[in-house]
């Protein structure tokens, strides 16, 4: 991203590599990009990738996008600090939200230095414990809810159960991997994500 009013670059979190999408057809394949921001008057995007397919090297340089923001009522993506270190929760999992227990993957990655070298996955483990609540209906929670932990492809996996249709605010707490708090988890906190189904 080009931030005009600052004149500089940054990048923004993307997975680690492609995953096939259907074995029919292997040569389509799916990655993800988490962008920090919408694109505005103070900003826009542009992305580049390389393939090799067969044999044969291509790709796009520099190519403009347009990043529309999100919904109200949806925020999947939020910081947080350990020592020096600025790392990025991105919430990939599910689309499709429904009430009842729903299974959510997220990524955990850690910003690059430079800062314009796409954010790649953090090789640290965290636990994320997450804490529904809904805030237009004073502030209840839901239970039987299990943390995010890390898998063998790098995502965080868990289950949350969201009891009625609305908004939801989801508090996270992460923890490093001896179990210590590192962020979140305080009142008033400001990491969370927020779904509405």
């Amino acid at each position: 991203m080009y931030m005009s009013k600052m004149n500089m670059y940054h990048s923004t979190p993307v997975s680690d590599k492609s995953r096939i999408v259907n074995y029919d057809y292997l040569a389509v394949k799916r990655v993800w990009v988490s962008f920090l921001m919408n694109t505005s008057e103070n900003g826009s995007w542009t992305y580049s990738y390389e393939v090799d397919v067969l044999g044969k090297t291509g790709g796009v340089e520099k190519k403009d996008i347009v990043v529309s923001a999100l919904p109200d009522g949806q925020v999947w993506l939020k910081s947080f600090k350990v020592g020096d270190d600025t790392f990025f929760l991105s919430l990939v999992n599910p689309t499709d939200w429904k009430t009842g227990t729903n299974n959510i993957k997220a990524y955990v990655s850690k910003k690059s230095n430079p800062i314009t070298t796409p954010y790649a996955l953090a090789t640290e483990t965290f636990t994320v414990d997450i804490d529904p609540r809904m805030p237009d209906m004073g502030n209840h929670t839901s239970p039987n809810n299990t943390s995010l932990v890390k898998q063998e492809d790098g995502s965080y996996q868990g289950t949350i159960n969201l009891t009625m249709t609305g908004l939801w605010r989801i508090h996270l707490k992460v923890k490093d991997s001896e179990g210590n708090i590192v962020a979140g988890g305080e009142e008033g906190s400001t990491l969370f994500w927020d779904v509405t189904i």
